[in-house]
């Protein structure tokens, strides 16, 4: 799996030098602990941790097959609405790899494959897509017998870095272009084609073909406002899970229950003939993957955030002699092994070197923060350092303090340590690994060079009401096309969105959004200016065929009803038709369009693809 620092340390030995008055003092460390133990055969097949801390194993998975599945494991749930498993763990999948090429996105999510183009949007100017690059994957993602994908279509407002071709030892720096040879070229703003990208830098415009870049890291975003997006599609009304999935070959996809359906081929209940149908916020695409060979889940209630889907704010290393492992990690110690202490793995977290300081922004509704914390297995009995967790409110007081961890035998936790409410500007959680310089009993390593540290499974819960509003006031932004119009109600109480599973385009099946009107019609309007010769609406809507049932669209110009019509209906074959609107006589004006849903029952779902003015005949001849 790509990290976000791709820094190594050197295996099996380690050279390391002390200046002391002139005098250079030379020594060897071994350091067989940064090879993986290998995995007995007669391990059981799957283990998994609960929020109490109970790890269960057994050889096979009950119950994880159709769309209602309610999956356990030696008898105890693993999907549970409140208290889902932390992980499970896939014994018998292969170790882990890093692809040469990938698309990082942010979040932490990757996929291992080639950028190849660029799209701006759909197909027509009324079936309105976010813009995307197309990418070749380099692994499994289609169901047998499906037509082959050639290309998965990745939302460019989700990227965090994409790698044409890996350099070994480049962390991350955002805003920053590197060329194939040793040149780089930092950028305020990028614009995609299909063949290249144009940069916006301190000296003007900048094209660059894709044949001269090796990797481009975009400028930061907000992580917790790309979180809040993620839940308004993934887990729009907060009822669900979030699920991650990693596998060997580099691929880690993150989605919810809403968007996970698991596929069996035959009757058999045989993971190597079941399927994980899974798509992440960032694709437009499904991703069909072999349950056998998914490495490790992760499961997370909708009011709980991961600390990793989080970017610092500020990293500073505070070294003696652990200055080559100044960059944290993600999802791994700071040499980029897996995080495990006191013989057992553990699921996601940092790994830093003492003396470090990881600072986080706290979101609003941040209600507690939990971890746990050790010296990683790579320590082996030595090294020494605490943990200490402060506010930015108190920088002087701790909010927790450890013991001295000295070897890899303690797992520490923090329990929950409850986060006030700023009532200025947003605090920051502060994580510091403390080398613990000025009290290092004479017992320990006299230096820093085994103080590898990590944060454990570090885990923000929210408060779910708050969050909920937070989440609700961005649902219409997670439909493509309804960026221009205007919902006359509020999420969750006038209408809201629906997760449901598109398998009309049998090359591209898909989850799509679906708006469902909750109390009585629903109204979306938008001013347009219409142009001569550009005077018919070709509006995209429908619902699906045996899942929804009848709503009307009734079509007012400047407040005068203009026609009403039934929603098309969308089968599973067959070309989806836009509807047309007429607007004979209105060339040259601004005109206030209003399409009012009427739905029928509770069942009412429909998919909003876009609108847009058409000529009449193209807009008559118009089809998918």
């Amino acid at each position: 799996m790509p990290s976000r620092t791709t820094e190594y340390a050197p295996a099996g030995w380690v050279l390391s030098s002390l200046h002391m008055g002139g005098l250079v003092l030379l020594f060897w460390l071994s350091a067989p602990a940064l090879v993986p133990p290998a995995i007995e055969a007669a391990a059981p097949h799957y283990a998994a941790e609960w929020p109490d801390g109970a790890r269960l194993s057994a050889d096979t998975i009950e119950g994880w097959h159709g769309s209602d599945a309610r999956p356990t494991l030696a008898g105890r749930a693993l999907l549970d609405l409140a208290r889902p498993a932390h992980w499970l763990r896939n014994n018998r999948a292969d170790a882990a790899s890093s692809p040469a090429t990938f698309v990082e996105l942010q979040g932490g999510d990757s996929l291992p494959g080639n950028v190849v183009g660029f799209r701006a949007g759909g197909d027509a100017p009324y079936d309105q897509l976010p813009p995307h690059l197309l990418v070749e994957p380099r692994v499994a993602i289609d169901l047998p017998g499906m037509p082959p994908r050639a290309t998965i279509r990745v939302a460019v407002e989700h990227l965090r870095r994409v790698v044409w071709k890996s350099r070994p030892g480049l962390h991350d720096q955002p805003g920053t272009l590197f060329y194939r040879g040793d040149r780089r070229q930092a950028f305020r703003a990028i614009r995609w084609s299909d063949t290249g990208v144009r940069l916006l830098t301190e000296n003007g415009s900048l094209a660059v073909p894709i044949a001269d870049i090796a990797e481009i890291h975009l400028p930061r975003s907000d992580s917790w406002e790309t979180h809040l997006r993620r839940l308004a599609v993934l887990a729009p009304v907060g009822a669900t899970n979030l699920v991650r999935l990693s596998t060997p070959d580099g691929l880690r996809l993150t989605t919810s229950l809403e968007r996970l359906q698991t596929r069996a081929i035959g009757e058999t209940a045989d993971p190597d003939h079941a399927f994980q149908a899974v798509q992440p916020v960032w694709s437009l695409d499904t991703f069909f993957v072999k349950q056998s060979q998914i490495r490790e889940w992760q499961f997370f209630p909708s009011n709980q955030l991961p600390l990793t889907w989080i970017d610092p704010v500020a990293s500073t290393h505070r070294a003696a002699l652990s200055s080559g492992w100044q960059h944290w990690r993600l999802d791994a110690n700071v040499h980029g092994d897996r995080l495990a202490a006191a013989g057992e793995a553990f699921g996601w977290g940092f790994g830093v070197h003492a003396s470090h300081e990881l600072q986080f922004v706290l979101p609003a509704v941040a209600k507690s923060f939990r971890s746990r914390l050790a010296l990683d297995k790579a320590a082996g009995e030595g090294g020494c350092a605490r943990g200490q967790v402060f506010l930015s409110s108190a920088p002087h007081r701790p909010l927790f303090e450890s013991d001295l961890l000295i070897g890899s035998k303690r797992v520490l936790n923090t329990g929950p340590l409850a986060l006030p409410r700023s009532t200025s500007e947003p605090l920051r959680l502060v994580l510091v690994a403390d080398a613990a310089a000025k009290d290092r009993p004479s017992s320990a390593d006299p230096l820093d060079i085994r103080d590898v540290f990590d944060w454990l499974e570090p885990c923000l819960e929210l408060q779910s009401a708050e969050l909920q509003l937070t989440v609700d006031r961005r649902a219409a932004s997670a439909i493509a096309a309804l960026q221009d119009w205007s919902l006359d109600g509020d999420h969750g109480i006038d209408w809201r969105l629906v997760n449901l599973f598109d398998q009309r385009d049998h090359e591209r099946p898909a989850f799509r959004l679906a708006i469902l009107p909750l109390n009585g019609p629903l109204t979306l309007s938008r001013r347009l200016h219409v142009e001569a010769g550009r005077e018919s609406l070709a509006v995209l809507i429908g619902r699906r065929e045996k899942l929804a049932t009848p709503s009307d669209v009734e079509v007012r110009v400047n407040g005068i009803r203009v026609d009403t019509v039934a929603v098309p209906i969308w089968t599973e074959i067959g070309p989806r038709r836009p509807l047309l609107v007429k607007l004979d006589g209105y060339a040259g004006r601004d005109l206030e369009i209003e399409l009012e849903i009427r739905p029928t029952d509770v069942r009412s779902y429909v998919e909003w693809q876009g609108a847009a003015l058409m000529p009449p005949p193209a807009a008559a001849a118009a089809q998918r």
